[in-house]
């Protein structure tokens, strides 16, 4: 009966002592938000107000980078531009690198990037369509059918 006892008592404290662990998440990658909506739907362009404000037109998808900043860095290689803004707004693109979060914009063809870093706002141009033309061909959700 001790015996019993004994093991019951072990088995009980091992299994209370388990935890579940969480499913281990990424901090390093990059959370894409798409307005599924046409400039048909807005009196006005798109700005960055409006396209936060209209949540119900957002489509999301994640891209995993392990840590690979490349993104950026090929966003800040294109054609220095001088812009005042975006004249269609319709892609968001959230690059999380650790305990940071920059965030870049873009047009509807991918050609006209907007990288905002502390506030301040720098344009570029993909003139080859380099970066347009991958992630159009990896992802089908920067389509215009997907």
């Amino acid at each position: 009966m001790n015996k019993f006892f004994l093991i019951s008592t072990v088995i009980l404290l091992f299994s209370c002592s388990s935890k579940i662990l969480p499913l281990e998440t990424t901090k390093n990658k990059i959370e894409v938000v798409k307005f599924m909506h046409t400039a048909n739907h807005f009196a006005k362009e798109l700005n960055e107000d409006s396209f936060w404000r209209n949540k119900e037109g957002h489509a999301k998808m994640e891209i995993l980078t392990d840590g690979n900043p490349t993104f950026i860095d090929e966003i800040k290689e294109m054609k220095k531009v001088e812009l005042e803004g975006l004249d269609m707004l319709t892609y968001s693109f959230l690059v999380k690198n650790g305990k940071t979060t920059d965030t870049i914009y873009a047009d509807s063809d991918l050609k006209v990037w907007e990288f905002v870093k502390n506030r301040k706002r720098t344009y570029f141009s993909d003139d080859e369509k380099k970066v347009s033309e991958y992630l159009k061909n990896q992802y089908s959700f920067f389509n215009n059918c997907w």
